[in-house]
C-alpha cells in the first residue's frame, strides 16, 4: 500500500465527485484498477472538502505574501519605475506562482493580475489523494485506513526521538552488546506507551 501523486494522473483527477462511488470516514471514494509501472493495483481516489479548503487557504495565502514583496522590493527603487524591473521580473520566474500571475506597471504602481482559468484547472487536484494496493481484493475502506495508520508507525519514530520521553540519541554507548540493550529499553519504551493509549 502507497500513495501516488494525483498531479501525474490528470485523467482521475479530472473525474467529477458526483461520479464517485461513496463516502468513507468524511470524505468521498473513487475505486478503480489499474496497471501501473506494469503491474496491476487498486486504486483508491479520495475527496476531502476540509483538504480543498485547507489548499485553497495556502495558495490564496501565498499568493498575498508574494504580492507584498514584491509592493515592498518595489518600494525600495529610489527611482519610481515606469515599467516593471528586471529584479521584479526574476523574482516572479523564480516563484511558484508564475505561471498564472503577472506584474504590470500602471503609473508608476505595481500592479497585478491572476489567470483565473488555470487557478480553476489546478483547483481539479485540491482536496484528492490516491491511494493503491498491490492487493486487488481489498476494500476501499480496508486500502484507506491501512494507509492512514503510518502515521501511527511515524509517531512512533517521533518518540524514539524525542528528548522528552525515549530518548534514542544521543546514545552514549560505545560496545555492541550495551547498544543492543539500549536499543531493546527504547523499543520496550516504545511498546509500553502504545499500551497505555490503548
Amino acid at each position: 500500500i502507497g500513495s501516488l501523486s494525483v498531479y501525474n494522473h490528470k485523467e482521475l483527477a479530472g473525474i467529477p465527485l458526483e461520479e464517485y462511488h461513496g463516502t468513507f470516514k468524511g470524505s468521498k471514494y473513487y475505486e478503480l484498477k489499474k496497471e501501473i509501472y506494469g503491474m496491476s493495483f487498486k486504486l483508491v481516489l479520495t475527496y476531502n472538502d476540509k483538504l480543498y479548503r485547507k489548499q485553497e487557504h495556502t495558495i490564496n495565502n501565498s499568493i498575498k505574501k508574494f504580492k507584498e514583496q514584491i509592493k515592498k522590493k518595489w518600494l525600495e527603487y529610489k527611482k519610481t519605475p515606469e515599467n516593471v524591473p528586471d529584479g521584479i521580473i526574476t523574482m516572479l520566474e523564480n516563484s511558484k506562482h508564475k505561471d498564472y500571475l503577472k506584474i504590470k506597471c500602471i503609473k508608476g504602481i505595481p500592479c497585478f493580475e491572476t489567470d483565473n482559468l488555470i487557478i480553476e484547472e489546478k483547483k481539479k487536484y485540491w482536496g484528492k489523494h490516491i491511494i493503491f494496493s498491490s492487493n486487488l481484493n481489498k476494500t476501499h475502506d480496508n486500502i484507506i485506513e491501512c494507509y492512514n495508520s503510518k502515521d501511527k508507525i511515524e509517531k512512533g519514530f517521533e518518540l524514539l526521538k524525542s528528548p522528552d520521553l525515549i530518548r534514542w540519541i544521543p546514545m552514549r554507548h560505545w560496545t555492541d552488546s550495551k547498544i543492543r540493550a539500549f536499543a531493546f529499553s527504547c523499543v520496550m519504551s516504545l511498546i509500553l506507551i502504545r499500551i497505555m493509549e490503548l
